[in-house]
């Protein structure tokens, strides 16, 4: 099943940002997903203004969807803003150790979903 087939809901990958080309496709098959909505970034410019006002367009909309994927800075930026829990890629142009690493952590998010745990930046100590 092609993404542009893919009702647009809660429970299917949004992925913002890039373009659906096959690295794209290459890198969301590494993380398991066949199904995704390529959904509109809303953000007209890289002024610091515009891109808050598309955070808080994020924030209102998207808040409670399962699965929320970036690929590139300007797309993770506007979702980090919005306080929305997300995976980031890089942009299809990165190295390849970027790329792993991106992999890895998105990895690790999907998890968190699956499990519905938290975000946690707390340093694990005995």
């Amino acid at each position: 099943m092609s993404n542009q087939w893919v009702k647009a809901s809660k429970n299917v990958p949004h992925i913002f940002g890039g373009n659906v080309n096959s690295t794209l496709r290459h890198w969301l098959d590494q993380l398991g997903i066949k199904d995704f909505v390529h959904a509109r970034l809303n953000v007209h410019s890289i002024d610091p203004e515009q891109i808050e006002l598309s955070a808080l367009y994020f924030t209102r909309t998207y808040i409670g969807y399962d699965c929320l994927i970036t690929v590139g800075k300007i797309s993770d930026k506007v979702l980090t803003l919005a306080g929305l829990d997300h995976g980031a890629l890089p942009p299809t142009n990165a190295s390849k150790v970027e790329v792993e690493v991106a992999i890895l952590r998105c990895k690790n998010y999907l998890a968190r979903r699956m499990f519905h745990a938290p975000e946690s930046h707390r340093p694990i100590s005995s």
